[in-house]
């Protein structure tokens, strides 16, 4: 009975662990919806994370903002949407560019990936200038 407890306990703390360890909160975001490469966004502990985030602010608007890694399409962002990134560590290309009928614009940033360690974005639409992407400040 003893050791059952000890793996049951062992097995809780063991997930409790994981919850923590997965990085920083997306408070209030929601999941992108049309994830263009699945590859990528799946969990991987050798990879570091990169973490998108289309701000809330530009609700209402039509165009999606696509988030390229590498000059691969990863997924379109609606706003208040994230795509978290697994990929391996070293230097990437982060894009982000709006999509839609009368959308155009972006910019692309350097991002390091470290293993383990989150990077946190962030993509708005400043007036007239298409999708902007931007390091946040850990």
């Amino acid at each position: 009975m003893m050791n059952a407890r000890l793996a049951v306990s062992t097995f809780v703390a063991m997930e409790l662990a994981a919850c923590v360890s997965q990085g920083p909160p997306e408070a209030g975001a929601s999941p992108a919806r049309l994830i263009l490469d699945p590859l990528v966004t799946r969990r991987n502990a050798a990879a570091g994370v990169l973490s998108i985030r289309r701000d809330a602010t530009t609700i209402g608007e039509e165009c999606r903002h696509r988030i390229f890694l590498d000059g691969n399409p990863v997924a379109d962002l609606r706003p208040n949407e994230v795509v978290i990134i697994y990929v391996r560590p070293g230097q990437h290309l982060l894009r982000a560019e709006q999509t839609g009928w009368s959308c155009h614009g972006g910019n692309e940033i350097a991002a390091t990936s470290e293993r383990g360690k989150w990077s946190t974005f962030t993509t708005a639409a400043p007036k007239s200038n298409g999708a902007l992407l931007t390091a946040t400040v850990e």
